[in-house]
């Protein structure tokens, strides 16, 4: 064979491979791309990035559930018979404020009547910048052009990490790992006061507090570019915002590290503008005492069980730990004197954990 005749024969090999792969990446849609997977919704956690927009576009729903991995193993299938929704879950771990208003830009993009929003708002995402993802996002998966679509199709990292895997379970008859009613299968045995205690370093040096407005500019900042913007550009929407009971853990740390102070103002400045819209709603569950110091609940310093996302999703729906415009600052204050005044050395002494500093 004539070196040209081999170069011809090996790009035609080549490129028929490629296509190859891309065709089956298509079919298989490994990412939620470009149709619904039957039955349950496929869920890969750390590929929020990738797979959010596609579920963002091609389910049918008229709710959306948005957040951080505190809301990765809720069971969007109890909010839908509580609240009479049909929802999606498009969470992002360790996501941030920006995470969150890109993906429902999508949302009320490609479905224009979206009921309710639920969304779980941390307090770290209120002081990240207001333009950085948690991860750098594929763009050319969250806008409408088709073509660019060809950096998922012929991407051989998806290819080898995602189709094949998904080519090799079928052949295997193995299920795709899967969000149960659209909830993240974990193994409940991990949430344990062991694992909560391993999670962090006790006892802290307590550093000086960094005042009050240390995160101002962020703050302000995603509140008026990456939260507020979507609640007035939908006044048909309901928002309903919810805080989620970190451990008595993460607070010992922001308390330590002179984050506290700052911490509890962020928390009121967003409450407060978010409170005078009147399509927002807030409930708080920061402050369930019970829970926040049962460690047994966690599986490290913030994530709780599944247990926790079903006991605020009822809650919610009872219309329970709601706050308004005259009551959130007595909440909060109360709160914030319960978390500056526990007595950590004793909790921690009595929880057994050996010191390791």
């Amino acid at each position: 064979m004539s070196s040209k005749k081999w170069v011809v024969s090996f790009i035609s090999i080549s490129l028929s491979v490629v296509l190859l792969f891309g065709v089956l990446t298509y079919f298989l849609d490994p990412l939620l791309q470009y149709g619904k997977e039957p039955g349950h919704l496929t869920f890969r956690q750390y590929t929020e990035m990738y797979s959010n927009p596609g579920i963002a576009k091609n389910y049918d729903y008229n709710s959306v559930l948005v957040g951080s991995s505190m809301v990765e193993n809720t069971d969007v299938s109890e909010i839908d018979k509580l609240l009479n929704c049909k929802t999606i879950k498009v969470p992002y771990s360790g996501g941030s404020s920006y995470n969150h208003k890109t993906i429902l830009d999508v949302c009320f993009k490609h479905n224009n009547k979206i009921d309710k929003v639920f969304w779980s708002l941390d307090e770290y995402a209120l002081t990240t910048d207001k333009d950085t993802p948690r991860y750098p996002l594929p763009d050319y998966l969250y806008d409408d052009d088709k073509i660019n679509d060809l950096s998922y199709l012929l991407n051989l990292d998806i290819f080898y990490f995602y189709t094949s895997k998904d080519i090799l379970g079928t052949i295997k008859r193995e299920n795709k790992q899967m969000m149960r009613d659209g909830s993240w299968i974990e193994d409940e045995s991990i949430y344990c006061k062991e694992n909560a205690l391993a999670s962090f370093t006790y006892p802290m040096k307590q550093q000086k507090s960094k005042g009050d407005k240390f995160f101002q500019q962020n703050l302000s900042d995603n509140i008026k570019y990456n939260i507020l913007p979507l609640i007035d550009e939908h006044p048909k929407t309901e928002f309903i915002f919810y805080m989620v009971p970190y451990s008595i853990s993460y607070w010992y740390m922001e308390k330590q590290n002179g984050t506290l102070d700052a911490q509890i103002y962020d928390v009121k400045c967003a409450l407060k503008e978010i409170l005078k819209r009147k399509n927002a709603r807030v409930f708080f569950f920061q402050n369930e005492e019970n829970i926040i110091t049962n460690l047994d609940n966690y599986k490290d310093y913030t994530h709780f069980k599944p247990e926790i996302n079903s006991y605020m999703t009822k809650e919610i729906y009872k219309g329970n730990k709601e706050l308004t415009s005259k009551n959130y600052m007595k909440v909060i204050n109360k709160f914030s004197r319960f978390i500056r005044s526990f007595d950590y050395d004793s909790f921690y002494k009595h929880t057994a954990l050996k010191k390791q500093v």
